[in-house]
């Protein structure tokens, strides 16, 4: 394996022990040979194994009692895997034998807000295509190929645009948009979560 990316929902909530507990599987070193830590618990972190990234989704930003859109406990707890200050991030840039490169570039489309959420209980499972959060994804994307000249693009976000048959609670509003963006920008392959299955 090259790299172990994870699309989002890493944790149940955002609550803190949902997020520590979820932070073990990513951060604490499972045993030679196998999967399972020393802590007793499973692990994806192996021995001088392939690096590991990772993108919030919908569950962890569930914010308070009500499970509010927004929450932030995410980027404290996997402060060392996502930087909470920004919602786009060059996640990797691996290169082949041949010096081929591909990057991955990722982008934080969980809502905002419950505001921003369509119909009812929209904002547990909903995603928004935030205009500032697409342009600074094109820009991150641009800057790429102005420093690695010839790369691969792929975008990993959690909500999959257009996925078939998906309930109206759980779509990426304005999907749409990122469509077109990912046309613009001659990206081809979105890495996608969120669906479950």
């Amino acid at each position: 394996l090259d790299l172990i990316l994870v699309t989002g929902d890493e944790a149940t909530t955002g609550d803190d022990g949902d997020l520590r507990l979820a932070f073990l599987y990513f951060n604490d070193p499972a045993l030679p040979g196998g999967w399972w830590s020393a802590s007793d618990h499973p692990s994806f972190r192996q021995p001088a194994g392939p690096p590991i990234v990772l993108i919030p989704g919908n569950h962890d930003r569930f914010a308070g009692v009500f499970k509010s859109a927004g929450g932030t406990a995410f980027d404290k707890t996997f402060h060392d895997y996502w930087d909470g200050g920004r919602k786009v991030q060059t996640l990797a840039v691996l290169q082949g034998n041949n010096g081929e490169k591909l990057a991955i570039v990722s982008a934080d489309f969980t809502l905002a807000r419950n505001g921003d959420a369509q119909g009812l209980g929209g904002h547990f499972g909903q995603g928004y295509v935030y205009a500032n959060v697409l342009q600074d994804l094109l820009d991150e994307t641009q800057q790429l190929r102005g420093k690695h000249g010839k790369v691969g693009i792929v975008w990993a976000v959690h909500f999959p645009p257009f996925f078939p048959h998906i309930d109206s609670v759980l779509k990426l509003i304005n999907e749409q948009l990122i469509t077109a963006a990912a046309a613009q920008a001659n990206v081809q392959q979105i890495l996608c979560g969120h669906t479950h299955t």
